[in-house]
Order: C-alpha cells, then sequence, then structure tokens
C-alpha cells in the first residue's frame, strides 16, 4: 500500500494541474477510491464539469462533501493528522494529501508539489482519514 501511495505521489509531482486529467481531486481518489477515480478521470475540464460529473458518479458536488457522507473517512482533529491524511477545504475545491511536515497538492505556478501547512488558516479546512489495510 504504502509503495502505491509513494509511487502515485511520484507521478504527480511536478506535473501541471489539469482537471479531469491530473487534478486534486484525482489524486485523492486515485489514492482511496481507484474505481471513481477510473469514473471521473477525463471526464471534465472545468470546475463546474467536474461537479455535474461527480454528482452523476458518485452523488456529491466535491471531495470535501464525498470525505464527508464516506463511510470509510473519518474526521480527524486538526494537529493529529498523520501520513495519507487528506486535508479539504469547505468553501474551495482544493484538497491536499498529507505527508508528515507538509502537505501535497496544488502549489505555487498551479504545479503539483509540497505546500507547507502555515499557508492556510486552520478554520479553513477539515481532515479527514481513511484506515489503511
Amino acid at each position: 500500500m504504502f509503495d502505491y501511495f509513494r509511487e502515485t505521489i511520484e507521478a504527480y509531482k511536478g506535473q501541471k494541474h489539469v482537471r479531469g486529467k491530473v487534478d486534486c481531486n484525482l489524486l485523492v481518489l486515485k489514492l482511496f477510491d481507484l474505481d471513481n477515480h477510473e469514473k471521473m478521470f477525463g471526464r471534465y475540464t472545468t470546475i463546474r464539469g467536474g461537479v455535474r460529473v461527480s454528482r452523476k458518479v458518485y452523488g456529491v458536488s466535491s471531495i470535501y462533501e464525498y470525505l464527508q457522507k464516506n463511510e470509510d473517512f473519518r474526521e480527524v482533529p486538526k494537529g493529529f493528522q498523520r501520513p495519507f491524511d487528506v486535508i479539504a477545504f469547505k468553501d474551495t475545491h482544493n484538497v491536499y494529501v498529507c505527508l508528515g511536515k507538509y502537505w501535497f497538492g496544488v502549489g505555487e505556478d498551479d504545479i503539483f508539489s509540497f505546500v507547507s501547512p502555515s499557508n492556510y488558516k486552520k478554520e479553513d479546512y477539515v481532515v479527514y482519514r481513511k484506515e489503511l489495510n
């Protein structure tokens, strides 16, 4: 499992953000829900299109809502996050994967990279965890 996570993150690292092909929502689905990743991949090019397709595919309009409603994920108090937890924002479509001291997702210049959690206000995001087997 950890090798798969490492390989997936390495494949995304340095890639330009492209909605529907290489985006943060697809990253989370690729890591945790490959079936829905395959259903979503290549089916949208805008946020609006992604919302439309995700409503059809799994009945929610954002990855934040997906994490809230998915029984495999549970909310974790801030400060207790650990590697492979998912950081979702309440009012945007941004999402990151915790890798310890840094998060991984879309950073500066719309490139997948490591970002510092200190760039964000704690009240703006929620941490979710899926127990890995």
